[in-house]
């Protein structure tokens, strides 16, 4: 059952410290599950959590009161030129994207400024761009891939 949000102050976001994944785990699994099957085989959950718990990835969360109603993990790549966070995998509830999406934004964008990250990269579904458009994300690429399993039929 979704948590009734007065306001955008009832939510927070949180940095899960690599020590305590394991505390909210069950909470998250269930929200990034859906994007992780989408990787098609890049990563499946096991690997998603020994990634974040080695601090490889980190582990974000929006709760309120406790109850975790969005999360998403990002990873920061280092190229030649520039530093660039990429948010990997991310999920909630979408009945209360407004309440957490801005402040997950906002928080990622901060960290990722602090950490010196000169971009900020994220490949989602599709109806993720209207959304990410309306933030001044810009559609830059178009991610295209095909099995190589695929290839011998």
């Amino acid at each position: 059952m979704g948590v009734a949000l007065a306001s955008p102050a009832d939510c927070q976001v949180t940095g899960v410290h690599a020590a305590f994944v394991h505390t909210v785990w069950d909470a998250v699994a269930e929200l990034l599950e859906p994007a992780v099957e989408r990787s098609n085989g890049r990563m499946n959950m096991a690997t998603l959590r020994r990634s974040i718990e080695a601090r490889d990835k980190q582990l974000w969360l929006a709760h309120v009161d406790g109850d975790v109603i969005a999360a998403w993990v990002t990873q920061v790549n280092e190229y030649p030129d520039v530093r660039v966070c990429e948010m990997l995998f991310g999920g909630g509830r979408l009945g209360e994207i407004q309440m957490w999406l801005d402040l997950g934004l906002n928080s990622v964008e901060g960290w990722a400024r602090d950490k010196g990250c000169g971009l900020i990269e994220l490949v989602g579904r599709p109806g993720w761009r209207r959304e990410l458009e309306r933030r001044g994300y810009r559609h830059s690429h178009v991610v295209m891939e095909k099995s190589v399993e695929a290839l011998d039929g």
